[in-house]
């Protein structure tokens, strides 16, 4: 169903990139089909540039763009059902970008009502299982494994290790039981004790863990841990009294006809 809408929204930037004026850098062509880097600038956000990110929507334009061609040689470009489709996909894309933007700045949020919400549901925050919160390094060099080992058991004594994190590209992480490979589950769960485990050896590589916390299945999340959980919930909640007060004045001030059988 996915490649079927992505299909639908190419006929449409397949028809215009026909009839337009870009001059930008071609990117990709397959056949008489472009995309240029004006189409992709347009389908991106900055933030969604990095090179990979470029490099598999290039290649996943050329694959649906193959397909596309070959729907079209079969008259699925002009079959009425996905036409109807296609609009009423459209139509939804726009209102829902309309939506976003009328409720982008609803707020109005306070510490005080987050701690409210937090209060009145509080059963609603107990752990449904085990957790640990720790540092995870991942390497293919056992001696490497090992000279991360010793650093992270000397950290206690005073040395800084901002580095080694950096390094690894390691942060603090919250898991849960069960969702670690078993090899690795079965040595940070299997007792109380916390600190640094590991070399562990995977088929992915050596394992170092620094165990920094544990928590039990049935224990309260701190409203600390808990606070930008509660802090989306009580957007998304504003955002659809945002959303539904938005749509009453709307149907009140257009005229609406609806056949009675269907009131």
């Amino acid at each position: 169903m996915k490649l079927v809408w992505i299909l639908l929204f190419l006929l449409v930037v397949f028809a215009c990139s026909k009839k337009t004026s870009d001059t930008s850098v071609v990117l990709a062509r397959v056949n008489e089909d472009l995309l240029t880097l004006e189409m992709l600038e347009s389908a991106l956000f900055p933030h969604q540039r990095s090179k990979e990110q470029i490099r598999t929507y290039i290649h996943d334009w050329v694959n649906d763009a193959i397909l596309f061609q070959e729907a079209k040689k079969i008259g699925l470009d002009k079959d009425k059902l996905l036409l109807n489709k296609s609009r009423d996909f459209f139509i939804k894309l726009v209102v829902s970008s309309y939506l976003e933007t009328k409720t982008a700045s609803v707020s109005g949020l306070t510490n005080e009502s987050l701690r409210g919400y937090y209060k009145e549901n509080i059963s609603g925050f107990m752990r449904a299982t085990d957790e640990a919160i720790l540092r995870h390094f991942i390497t293919d060099n056992i001696s490497e494994a090992r000279e991360i080992r010793k650093k992270l058991i000397r950290k206690n004594s005073g040395e800084t290790i901002d580095e080694l994190f950096s390094v690894y590209g390691v942060d603090t992480e919250t898991v849960k039981k069960g969702r670690l490979i078993k090899e690795l589950d079965d040595v940070v769960f299997r007792d109380e004790n916390l600190g640094v485990v590991g070399p562990i050896v995977t088929n992915k590589g050596f394992h170092v863990i620094d165990i920094l916390k544990k928590n039990k299945k049935g224990s309260r999340v701190g409203l600390e841990d808990a606070y930008d959980e509660i802090y989306q919930r009580l957007i998304k909640q504003n955002q659809v009294k945002t959303m539904n007060s938005l749509v009453d004045s709307l149907r009140r001030n257009s005229k609406i006809f609806i056949n009675v059988l269907y009131n």
